[in-house]
């Protein structure tokens, strides 16, 4: 299955409820949840001030938003001409359209390539592509990823999501990573201030990792 890229249009991010497209409804900067969510992301990874970020699906940048405020050199890329469209007016030049044309639209190192609930929408090229363009432009990749096994999510919710269609299990995760020369350093299921409202009923639904390269 592929998921186009104008699937992730405004019916998407305003109104996916109603629409069957998504979960999201009125898709905008909420700073009591942006901002903890990013400070619990720098805690966890130890990053320091002025690291150079990369938040690949950014969306409309709300997350890099939150990052710039909290002193990180945050940068994002996103495949919706509309969410990028529609970036926050704060951090627009800092968030860039992912195309076929253009698949590396921000030409710089990161100290971090960064995705949340992000690769689970690629289909099978796309997520090849990602770590072939991607791979060699940092030493450290941050997923969170939910999990699943035999076609179905450990959390239900995430099937009303149309353009979920990576379902995989740790193990297929780490295969794949590995075929890029990533490790995991680390997984977990449960990250202070992240996801954390899915995790008392399905402790294991989604994933954390952080990786390495070889």
């Amino acid at each position: 299955m592929e998921v186009p890229a104008d699937f992730y249009d405004k019916k998407y991010y305003e109104d996916g409820i109603a629409s069957g497209k998504s979960c999201y409804t009125n898709y905008r900067w909420i700073p009591e949840l942006t901002i903890p969510m990013a400070y619990f992301i720098i805690k966890e990874l130890s990053l320091e001030s002025k690291a150079v970020v990369l938040d690949v699906g950014c969306s409309k940048g709300y997350f890099v938003k939150a990052l710039r405020l909290l002193d990180i050199d945050a940068y994002g890329i996103d495949i919706s001409k509309y969410a990028i469209d529609h970036a926050d007016v704060e951090i627009k030049d800092y968030c860039k359209l992912i195309s076929k044309e253009d698949p590396v639209p921000i030409l710089k190192s990161f100290d971090w390539i960064l995705t949340k609930d992000v690769l689970e929408h690629m289909n099978t090229e796309s997520l090849h592509d990602f770590f072939r363009n991607y791979s060699d432009k940092s030493t450290r990749m941050y997923h969170v990823i939910p999990l699943g096994d035999d076609g179905k999510f450990r959390i239900p919710e995430y099937h009303l999501d149309k353009s979920h269609i990576q379902i995989h299990n740790e193990q297929w995760w780490e295969r794949l990573f590995n075929q890029y020369g990533w490790k995991i350093e680390s997984l977990k299921y449960k990250t202070q201030g992240i996801k954390e409202n899915w995790s008392e009923h399905h402790p294991a639904g989604n994933g954390f990792f952080t990786l390495a390269r070889d």
